[in-house]
Protein backbone atom coordinates (compact mmCIF):
# COMPACT_ATOMS: atom_id res chain seq x y z
CA UNK A 1 0.00 0.00 0.00
CA UNK A 2 2.99 2.45 0.92
CA UNK A 3 4.69 1.65 -2.06
CA UNK A 4 1.38 2.39 -4.41
CA UNK A 5 0.99 5.76 -2.70
CA UNK A 6 5.09 6.64 -2.51
CA UNK A 7 4.38 5.73 -6.56
CA UNK A 8 1.94 8.27 -6.90
CA UNK A 9 3.57 11.06 -4.96
CA UNK A 10 6.56 10.80 -6.98
CA UNK A 11 4.99 12.03 -10.05
CA UNK A 12 3.18 14.89 -8.57
CA UNK A 13 6.09 16.04 -6.76
CA UNK A 14 8.13 16.34 -10.03
CA UNK A 15 5.25 17.99 -11.77
CA UNK A 16 5.17 20.67 -8.53
CA UNK A 17 8.55 21.19 -8.80
CA UNK A 18 8.50 22.04 -12.94
CA UNK A 19 5.98 24.54 -12.45
CA UNK A 20 7.63 26.31 -9.66
CA UNK A 21 10.52 26.83 -11.79
CA UNK A 22 8.55 27.98 -14.57
CA UNK A 23 6.97 30.48 -13.11
CA UNK A 24 10.21 31.57 -11.35
CA UNK A 25 12.00 31.87 -15.03
CA UNK A 26 9.31 33.93 -16.29
CA UNK A 27 9.15 36.29 -13.09
CA UNK A 28 8.99 40.28 -14.07
CA UNK A 29 10.92 42.83 -12.98
CA UNK A 30 10.08 44.59 -9.54
CA UNK A 31 8.19 47.42 -10.28
CA UNK A 32 10.05 49.84 -7.93
CA UNK A 33 13.82 50.60 -7.36
CA UNK A 34 15.52 52.48 -4.45
CA UNK A 35 18.03 54.98 -5.75
CA UNK A 36 20.66 55.24 -2.81
CA UNK A 37 22.74 58.22 -5.10
CA UNK A 38 19.68 60.44 -5.72
CA UNK A 39 17.71 58.63 -2.27
CA UNK A 40 14.61 58.42 -4.31
CA UNK A 41 12.41 55.63 -6.22
CA UNK A 42 11.65 54.07 -9.65
CA UNK A 43 9.18 53.09 -11.00
CA UNK A 44 9.58 50.03 -13.74
CA UNK A 45 7.39 50.00 -16.43
CA UNK A 46 8.29 49.37 -20.23
CA UNK A 47 8.59 52.82 -20.50
CA UNK A 48 11.68 52.00 -17.87
CA UNK A 49 12.88 49.04 -20.09
CA UNK A 50 13.10 51.11 -23.02
CA UNK A 51 15.67 53.64 -21.55
CA UNK A 52 17.24 51.37 -20.15
CA UNK A 53 18.15 49.14 -23.50
CA UNK A 54 19.16 53.05 -24.87
CA UNK A 55 21.62 53.09 -22.18
CA UNK A 56 23.13 49.78 -22.88
CA UNK A 57 22.93 50.92 -26.48
CA UNK A 58 24.58 53.71 -25.56
CA UNK A 59 27.45 52.57 -23.09
CA UNK A 60 27.99 49.92 -25.72
CA UNK A 61 26.95 47.14 -23.36
CA UNK A 62 25.50 43.82 -23.90
CA UNK A 63 22.05 43.16 -23.20
CA UNK A 64 21.65 42.02 -19.01
CA UNK A 65 18.45 41.92 -17.04
CA UNK A 66 19.08 45.07 -14.36
CA UNK A 67 18.51 42.52 -11.66
CA UNK A 68 21.80 41.20 -12.34
CA UNK A 69 24.30 44.22 -13.23
CA UNK A 70 26.45 45.04 -10.78
CA UNK A 71 25.65 47.48 -7.92
CA UNK A 72 28.05 50.25 -9.54
CA UNK A 73 26.46 49.67 -13.49
CA UNK A 74 22.58 49.98 -11.78
CA UNK A 75 23.68 52.74 -10.46
CA UNK A 76 25.59 54.49 -13.42
CA UNK A 77 22.46 53.87 -15.19
CA UNK A 78 20.27 56.03 -12.59
CA UNK A 79 23.39 58.90 -12.76
CA UNK A 80 22.10 58.83 -16.70
CA UNK A 81 18.52 58.77 -15.70
CA UNK A 82 18.84 61.97 -13.80
CA UNK A 83 20.98 63.44 -16.11
CA UNK A 84 18.28 62.57 -18.63
CA UNK A 85 15.28 63.25 -17.34
CA UNK A 86 13.01 64.51 -20.30
CA UNK A 87 13.07 61.31 -21.64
Amino acid sequence: MRLKLLASAVPLAIAASLAVGSLAACAPHRNDYYDAGYNDHHRWDSHEAALYRQWEINQHMQHVEFDRRQATEQQAYWNWRHNHPGM
